[in-house]
């Protein structure tokens, strides 16, 4: 049986307040010569998801070369880009997406491949730790354009009300304890590591 078509959309976000204005995906990890962004595309193909977009409205990505899907509803956060990639891979007839932050520096090949093979009946299948990950997951586009269409009128910005709506059709990826950190996010100064570096030069706090 042919493996369905799935697009990879890569979430930039937009502002990156809460990095204190540093785009995060255009971190480099300690002894990296890529950033964020990069490494996982490298991922997504060795996992063979080759077709890749970005997602959201940050200026400071489009200079990498890789389409970019604009959130259709500027400031409804994430729930708003996810509404984008799936209608986009409607138009193109992908049947799943796969949604992943761009600072999730532990999502690796193994995690991604997993993303596409697994559990092929569910219309959402996603990762958890003490709670979901549904920016590292994978959606089935027709399923999950519905629900959407209406957290968005109802104005609900949380992708956790998503995989409420979907119910028993949302589908736990079970994670070994062993590999959580696969999960971690860098969403602050606080949780980067010692040996971050951005446009070449090491990233501490308080500078942007």
């Amino acid at each position: 049986m042919p493996t369905p078509k799935c697009l990879a959309g890569i979430f930039i976000g937009g502002q990156s307040k809460r990095m204190l204005g540093t785009p995060k995906g255009l971190l480099h990890p300690p002894g990296c010569a890529q950033n964020l962004v990069e490494r996982l595309v490298g991922n997504l193909v060795a996992a063979e998801l080759p077709d890749i977009v970005l997602v959201g409205n940050n200026e400071a990505y489009y200079g990498l070369g890789i389409p970019i899907v604009r959130d259709p509803l500027l400031g409804r956060g994430p729930i708003a880009g996810l509404l984008g990639l799936a209608e986009y891979a409607a138009n193109l007839q992908f049947e799943f997406v796969v949604a992943v932050a761009c600072d999730m520096p532990g999502v690796d090949e193994a995690l991604l491949r997993r993303l596409r093979r697994e559990y092929s009946k569910a219309d959402a299948l996603v990762p958890k730790r003490e709670h979901w990950e549904p920016l590292c997951a994978r959606y089935r586009v027709r399923a999950i354009l519905p629900s959407l269409h209406c957290l968005v009128e109802q104005g609900q910005g949380r992708l956790t009300s998503l995989l409420e709506l979907l119910g028993a059709a949302c589908v736990r990826l079970p994670i070994d304890a062993s590999k959580a950190g696969v999960l971690e996010d860098w969403d602050a100064p606080s949780d980067l590591p010692d040996g971050v570096s951005y446009l070449g030069k090491p990233f501490r706090q308080g500078e942007t």
